[in-house]
């Protein structure tokens, strides 16, 4: 990475020399900025001429210097100092994190990369782009896929959560991961604690997943049975409707399937399922099963 010169007249020689050893085309394509005019005469390129660079401040020179590609990362760096991600209260205070049963993974993402994940998360910084915020995308991209394969879960202990980080090749601060280990030394340890308790829930959902088989197999078996049931009652009731109702053939009591639906009305009006439209529609699906027999 190159450092400009912090002199103005060296800056000024940095972009003749910079601009005249540049494609034409290249320089169209790749710079937004406008450009010195050429210090040689017959060159085509347009931009500011040898005095108006003379005329610029400081501040204006960085800008146009800022658009060469031997110059433009060490400038994002100095603009990336500004952000407020990078002021002194946007520091971890890592001995508080450390004490926490459990981290959420842009929690952890912050903390390993230094920040304190109440100023520095995904919703305060997601819409911006620069070398660290392109560095937590980047864990928390990976992070996704870990979590949509049930490798990770959104809440981890921190020692679960560091050991991921380690396995996926990021760098953790030192201090970080002294504390981590310190705590699980002399208080609770959470990872353990974790582990036993990822274990457990692995045993329940097994037992989930058969109790549910089983649940299914049962719905099966009491759908057949309520068929067969409903079969049954169908044909007894055909066959009583048949019995009670006078044919050319057998004299029964009542004349009509009308005759008999309302004598059941009268006769057992608090009944339920003792209705005209019930009765009709039973007596109907009664005829249909004992004809289809």
């Amino acid at each position: 990475m190159n450092t400009p010169p912090a002199n103005r007249l060296d800056k000024i020689k940095v972009i003749q020399k910079l601009y005249n050893n540049m494609d034409i085309k290249n320089f169209e394509r790749n710079y937004s900025i406008k450009q010195p005019k050429s210090f040689i005469g017959g060159d085509l390129k347009s931009g500011y001429t040898q005095d108006e660079l003379e005329s610029k401040e400081n501040n204006d020179l960085d800008k146009i210097l800022a658009q060469f590609s031997e110059y433009k990362k060490y400038f994002q760096l100095e603009e990336e100092k500004k952000a407020f991600y990078n002021q002194p209260r946007a520091e971890a205070n890592f001995e508080y994190w450390v004490k926490q049963a459990y981290w959420t993974i842009d929690e952890g993402i912050a903390l390993i990369l230094g920040k304190n994940p109440r100023i520095v998360n995904w919703d305060s910084i997601g819409r911006y782009s620069s070398p660290f915020i392109n560095k937590f995308k980047e864990i928390r991209e990976i992070s996704e896929r870990y979590l949509e394969e049930n490798i990770l879960l959104s809440k981890l202990p921190p020692a679960t959560f560091l050991d991921w980080v380690e396995k996926i090749g990021y760098e953790i601060p030192a201090e970080l991961s002294s504390l981590v280990n310190t705590q699980s030394l002399q208080g609770t340890d959470w990872h353990s604690c974790f582990l036993r308790e990822l274990e457990k829930n692995k045993k329940k959902d097994k037992r989930i997943e058969s109790m549910h088989t089983e649940i299914e197999s049962l719905k099966k078996q009491t759908e057949t049975v309520s068929s067969k049931s409903e079969r049954g009652l169908l044909n007894i009731i055909g066959v009583l409707k048949n019995t009670l109702i006078s044919t050319p053939i057998d004299q029964g009591l009542f004349k009509s399937q009308a005759e008999l639906i309302d004598f059941l009305v009268d006769r057992y009006p608090l009944t339920p399922g003792i209705s005209k439209s019930n009765l009709e529609n039973k007596f109907s699906r009664s005829k249909e099963h004992i004809e289809q027999k």
